[in-house]
This record gives C-alpha cells, sequence and structure tokens, in this order.
C-alpha cells in the first residue's frame, strides 16, 4: 500500500495543513452527513495541489489511474473545499484555483525560518534583468560570491509590496471619433549593472504569480544553488499568470483587457544561519494573453466625439483615470522595470 504521508511534504513550511485537514473534515461531515475524516489521499492530493502540482502529476507522483483521481476531485475534495472558502457548489472548475481560494481564507502560513539581512553580504546580487512574454515573465538573477567559503542558496522569499489592476482597449472597428496617444517602442529593460560577464543559468524556477486582490504578500519557494568562493552564478524565475485572472472581455465592439503590475522584491536566503540578500524592486506587467501588442492598445483617451455606436465610452473614461492614477505612482518608483510596462509609461 502506497504510504501517502511521503509526498509533497515540502508544502508543509507555506501552509497551515493542521487546521486545513481538521476544517475539510467539518466540511466533508456537512456535506456527506456522515462522520468521517479527511482520507490520506484526500490529504496527499490536497498538499499536491498546494505545491502546484496538476491532477495528472499528481496521479504519475503516487502511482494512481488519473482519470479516476480527477472524477475523486470532483465528488469529493473539490466539493468540500467549496463549503470550506463559502463558494458556490460546483463552482471549482480549475484545480488552479484552490490555492488562490485557500490563500484568501487565511490558510497560508509563513515559513518559521528566522533570518537575518546580512548587511555585509558575501553573496552579492550583481544584476537583475526582466524578459519573456507578457503572460511568462521571466526574472534574471545573477550573484557573486565574494567569500573564501563556497555558499548555498537554499531559498527564494516573494515580497509582494504592491498589486495593480489596470485595463486595456482595442476599438474593433475605425476609432469612432476616439483619439488617443500612439505607444512607442519598446524601451530597454533597466538593470542594476551591464558590467557583469556572461554566465549560463544554472536553472530555472517555476513560479506562479499570486491573484491580483493580494498587496504585502509573501511566498517562499525552496532553490539549491551553490556558489564557490570569490565566484559567480546564474539563474531564473520563470512566472506566469492563473488564467482567472486575466481574461478579455468584448463589449459594445471594444475588447478589453486586463493587466496586472506587480511590485515585488525577492530575498535570497543562503547558508545553514539563514542569511538573506534582497533585490531591488521589481516592476513587472503581466497578463494572460498571447498578444504582445501592447502599443497597439489604448490605456488613455484624449478627446471623444460622441457617437451612438460607442457605449462603452463612458468605461473607457473610468478606465483611463484609474490607469493614468496607477502609473503616476509607478512612475516614481526606482526599479527594474518589464519592457511592457516601460511602454505604457512612456504614453503618461
Amino acid at each position: 500500500m502506497t504510504n501517502y504521508q511521503d509526498f509533497f511534504i515540502e508544502v508543509e513550511n507555506n501552509w497551515n495543513l493542521t487546521k486545513l485537514y481538521q476544517d475539510i473534515a467539518h466540511a466533508k461531515q456537512k456535506i456527506t452527513g456522515k462522520n468521517r475524516d479527511i482520507t490520506p489521499l484526500e490529504k496527499v492530493c490536497l498538499r499536491g495541489l498546494l505545491g502546484g502540482y496538476s491532477p495528472n502529476e499528481i496521479a504519475a507522483t503516487i502511482n494512481r489511474e488519473p482519470r479516476g483521481l480527477r472524477v475523486d476531485l470532483s465528488r469529493g475534495l473539490y466539493r468540500y473545499l467549496e463549503l470550506l472558502t463559502q463558494r458556490p457548489a460546483n463552482s471549482l472548475k480549475d484545480w488552479r484555483n484552490v490555492t488562490s481560494w485557500l490563500i484568501q481564507a487565511n490558510y497560508q502560513a509563513l515559513s518559521n525560518h528566522n533570518y537575518i539581512i546580512d548587511t555585509d553580504s558575501v553573496i552579492k546580487i550583481v544584476d537583475v534583468s526582466l524578459s519573456g512574454s507578457i503572460n511568462a515573465p521571466l526574472i534574471d538573477i545573477k550573484v557573486r560570491n565574494i567569500g573564501s567559503q563556497a555558499a548555498f542558496l537554499k531559498r527564494a522569499r516573494f515580497i509582494f509590496n504592491h498589486i495593480w489592476l489596470l485595463k486595456s482597449w482595442v476599438f474593433m472597428e475605425p476609432q469612432l471619433g476616439a483619439v488617443a496617444e500612439a505607444m512607442p517602442l519598446p524601451a530597454t529593460t533597466r538593470s542594476m549593472s551591464k558590467k557583469s560577464r556572461q554566465v549560463e543559468p544554472s536553472y530555472d524556477y517555476k513560479f506562479a504569480l499570486p491573484p491580483s486582490i493580494y498587496g504585502n504578500y509573501i511566498e517562499e519557494i525552496n532553490i539549491s544553488q551553490c556558489v564557490g568562493d570569490r565566484d559567480v552564478d546564474r539563474f531564473t524565475f520563470s512566472t506566469s499568470i492563473p488564467n482567472e485572472y486575466c481574461q478579455e472581455i468584448v463589449e459594445n465592439k471594444t475588447k478589453f483587457y486586463t493587466s496586472y503590475i506587480y511590485d515585488l522584491q525577492i530575498e535570497i536566503i543562503y547558508d545553514e544561519d539563514n542569511k538573506l540578500v534582497r533585490t531591488p524592486h521589481i516592476l513587472i506587467l503581466a497578463e494572460n494573453t498571447d498578444d504582445d501588442d501592447i502599443e497597439d492598445r489604448k490605456f488613455f483617451h484624449k478627446t471623444f466625439t460622441i457617437s451612438p455606436d460607442l457605449q462603452s465610452i463612458n468605461q473607457v473614461k473610468e478606465y483611463s483615470q484609474r490607469n493614468q492614477e496607477i502609473l503616476a505612482r509607478v512612475l516614481h518608483i526606482d526599479a527594474v522595470k518589464s519592457k511592457f510596462l516601460e511602454i505604457i509609461l512612456t504614453g503618461i
């Protein structure tokens, strides 16, 4: 018999699993009408989902048949989580929602490690730069070890200082009297240094950006990097944004896009005494679309000739004003900025 308790145990540092197991058991009892506890299989599936594993990946890990496991989740754990998080019945359609729903329900727990900000750190962040697409931003970090011993980088702590929501739009037929400034070509992404020598990335880590409703949000992930004495290293974080947070909506012959600006810093925790070094602010514009056509969209309006066909004019004005206020704040943050954000900032 498979010992499920050995799988996905790495999430224990980030989630209050004891309380979560208890509360899911209570939800299960209300739904089934029977005094049943959460099963070992339900526990391992929950841990896997919280760790970012899909049902198919969980099934492969614990040697279960994928289709059968998906059916079990739909009939059981998903329904208990809906009740636990006060969601409508049968509303959990995407396994990726589990993490965000439980974050909102305050089941996430920060690590108990005591970290020390090392002002004389032997690990120096030499360069931070951004690349990738608008739906998969890539954070590239280069570090140098100025010490006389190897340093072991073991965790990355993502600190989200703020998350803003922007709206943009494209009129799906001629401009109908709307006049807006054209967006310029992409600006060069600023980095901390231009003098570091070329080093190929040693590893790429995956990280899902959090829901838009959170500010002052922290999440830690395990990393494993060894930087030799007087040596350098380079590693990347491939980020993604969940599908449900960036939907395109077409209203009144206008296509609206949803974008998010993330203001974050990354702390790199290293060695057995948990010293850390922190990046500068990083500003990323991300959205769940394959369209990297930011320069073709409108974020601000100047004047409108009122037309009966343009029923969304008031909505566009509201979005424009909100965008202006947000970007005015973002403009004054000293940070490494993604090229897509730079494009918008040059338009205000």
